[in-house]
């Protein structure tokens, strides 16, 4: 749940990382809001949950995107490879594709960016290994 409420926090953060636990667990919890608002329309019918599915639809498109910035950013990417998204069926692919890779920890721009502001926690990172890695993964 703090995942989700992470989500809503840094809705306009395009800097920073979100890991894929953090980009999987929000995607989740916005699918299982709008099949429940789904469910309750197809046993109530009202218009006003209609309206209020449009408005959450609409709610969540910047926070989806600045998420997604930022899980692109976590293996080392540039946001502006969401773009991709825009080509229909394969640039959507790949950009899946690019939510499923992992972390990269050494050298990213992004996840020092998170580190000194304090999103990402110091002690899981050892002093550098050379001059040209800046830090290393800790395992815990």
């Amino acid at each position: 749940m703090s995942y989700y409420i992470d989500f809503w926090k840094r809705a306009f953060d395009f800097k920073g990382v979100a890991s894929r636990k953090e980009y999987w667990i929000a995607f989740l919890f916005n699918i299982i809001v709008v099949f429940v608002i789904g469910l309750v329309l197809a046993f109530v019918s009202d218009e006003a949950l209609n309206v209020f599915q449009g408005i959450y639809s609409l709610l969540i498109i910047i926070p989806s995107i600045s998420i997604s910035v930022r899980r692109l950013h976590d293996s080392n990417k540039s946001g502006l490879w969401y773009l991709l998204s825009l080509i229909p069926v394969i640039g959507g692919l790949i950009v899946f594709i690019f939510m499923l890779m992992g972390t990269v920890r050494l050298n990213n721009r992004w996840r020092m960016y998170d580190i000194h502001r304090g999103k990402i926690r110091e002690d899981i990172f050892e002093e550098p290994l050379s001059e040209t890695a800046k830090w290393t993964y800790k395992e815990m």
